[in-house]
């Protein structure tokens, strides 16, 4: 009899389920996903499978939404998401009203907080305001100046060890680009490096990433008492501990160091100073007339948390970015050769790149921001409703609704950036074409968008006109058609499963 009635109980929570999921569809007025939803999961289901999986997936939706005028309802879990596909221009307006107003992330990006805690990229809105208003002054364009010395040197360096690889088959761009990435960030962000330490620590986050994602894409697994009973539980969270151990020991040698020297930020004005003491130094000098974390030196976790979140986002997002553009670069030659012109135009005979040369460089910039569009190393950008929107199309975000901006279709929506949209031409950003201003957000855009996007841009200009420099790239023998030679995965960020293949040969510059 009880067994009886626990069923029927389950039967009527399950109904009472899905007609809360049609009321909120019927009031918001969004068209329904074609995918099935499933009892509990919802679309949840079509995430179980692997990074390759959730990347197509990802891309199906998207591609849904510009069918069905913009904007497709889906479920994960329990809870309500509206993947928004830019397919008219009142959608690309509404992009642009949902990263102005929607500062809030969503219950996905809490997994974020397991490694970052309240550092700017998962933090809440109260917390994030104060954090961003004491970040921002690091990325003035003197600091900037002073990292580009750092991109210089260390490309250079990338490009002398990889001078054996030249001639001898494929390599992965991507090993050599991580490296590079990974000692610019930790001397230009974190001031120091311990080099066995700091390839524990890119271990560390490569599993992190993954087993992030199966989280993020498992309800179930969110839930951490669920978690807990999983065979990654113990390789996770010993992850984060190696990545904030190697955080930890470099801020705690900084702050005895910046007590015995008593360094104020006034001090030392020509002497380079990384990120994390800028921070330190800026938050001490600012005193108890601040607010918030800005009142005083930052704890150890605080800083901790930010030096995470500029390290990682800075360091990985120009791995992937680069890499991409590298590999191409090595499919297309016409395009390669024109910019290798470029840099001789510019440069002349020098093989140094000087940080004025950037800004003439202006068919590099194309190239890259051609490659970030078809291939944005953050695919989606997630948000929360807090209230109630009403888009110029009559649909509405509901309050509590979480929101897909799907940037890989963005970026390849033919309204937008024609027929061809889906074909490498980095002459779309020389053309002069206006193009809307949310129809291109590698960066995301808004009050909360990456606070980085200019450290990234020096950094991936400069390592890949150096390398353009000294080497010609080439694809794999067995590469095919230019749409097709990255099979792509989708775990944090956009990735090619094969590690960016590619074939160097030596210029003899």
């Amino acid at each position: 009899m009880l067994t009886l009635l626990v069923l029927i109980a389950v039967i009527l929570w399950l109904v009472w389920e899905q007609c809360r999921i049609w009321s909120v569809e019927r009031r918001s007025g969004q068209p329904a996903s074609r995918h099935r939803a499933l009892p509990l999961l919802g679309h949840a289901h079509l995430l179980l499978g692997s990074d390759a999986d959730r990347m197509k997936i990802l891309e199906a939706v998207g591609r849904e939404a510009i069918e069905k005028g913009g904007v497709v309802a889906t479920w994960l879990g329990r809870s309500f998401y509206t993947t928004l596909r830019c397919a008219v221009t009142s959608d690309a307006a509404v992009a642009e009203l949902v990263l102005r107003r929607c500062l809030a992330k969503t219950a996905v990006s809490d997994i974020l907080r397991h490694l970052c805690g309240n550092g700017t990229v998962s933090a809440p809105v109260n917390i994030w305001r104060l954090r961003r208003k004491l970040i921002t002054p690091m990325f003035s364009t003197r600091h900037l100046r002073n990292s580009f010395a750092t991109f210089a040197r260390k490309s250079a360096e990338m490009s002398e060890r990889m001078r054996p690889a030249a001639g001898n088959g494929v390599i992965s761009i991507a090993k050599y680009l991580s490296t590079y990435t990974l000692e610019s960030v930790c001397e230009s962000i974190l001031g120091e490096s311990n080099e066995k330490k700091r390839d524990e620590f890119l271990c560390a986050f490569e599993e992190y990433c993954r087993i992030a994602v199966l989280r993020m894409s498992n309800p179930l697994l969110a839930v951490e008492a669920v978690f807990k009973l999983h065979p990654a539980f113990t390789t996770y969270y010993r992850s984060i501990r190696i990545m904030w151990d190697f955080i930890d020991e470099i801020i705690n040698t900084k702050k005895v160091l910046g007590k015995n020297k008593n360094v104020s930020a006034s001090e030392d004005i020509n002497q380079p100073k990384s990120f994390m003491e800028l921070l330190m130094c800026a938050s001490g000098a600012r005193g108890a007339g601040a607010s918030g974390c800005a009142a005083r030196v930052p704890s150890t976790t605080e800083l901790r948390e930010e030096m995470l979140v500029l390290a990682l986002a800075g360091g990985d997002t120009s791995t992937v970015a680069a890499s991409f553009a590298c590999c191409l670069l090595a499919q297309q030659p016409h395009v390669q050769e024109r910019l290798y012109n470029e840099l001789l135009e510019v440069l002349g005979e020098r093989k140094a790149i000087e940080l004025e040369d950037l800004t003439k460089l202006k068919y590099m910039e194309a190239v890259i921001n051609e490659s970030l569009r078809l291939y944005p190393p953050v695919p989606s950008i997630l948000r929360k409703v807090l209230k109630d929107i009403t888009l110029p199309s009559g649909v509405k975000l509901l309050e509590g609704t979480g929101v897909c901006i799907n940037v890989w279709c963005l970026h390849r929506n033919p309204l937008y950036w024609g027929p061809d949209a889906d074909i490498f031409n980095p002459d779309r950003f020389l053309d002069n074409v206006k193009h809307h201003p949310h129809a291109f957000i590698p960066f995301g855009s808004g009050p909360r968008n990456c606070i980085g996007y200019r450290y990234a841009m020096m950094s991936m200009k400069t390592v890949v006109a150096t390398l353009l420099r000294s080497y010609r790239f080439l694809p794999p023998p067995t590469s095919g058609d230019t749409n097709e030679i990255f099979s792509l995965k989708f775990d944090i960020m956009l990735r090619d499963l094969e590690g960016f293949k590619l074939q160097l040969e030596s210029r003899h510059v």
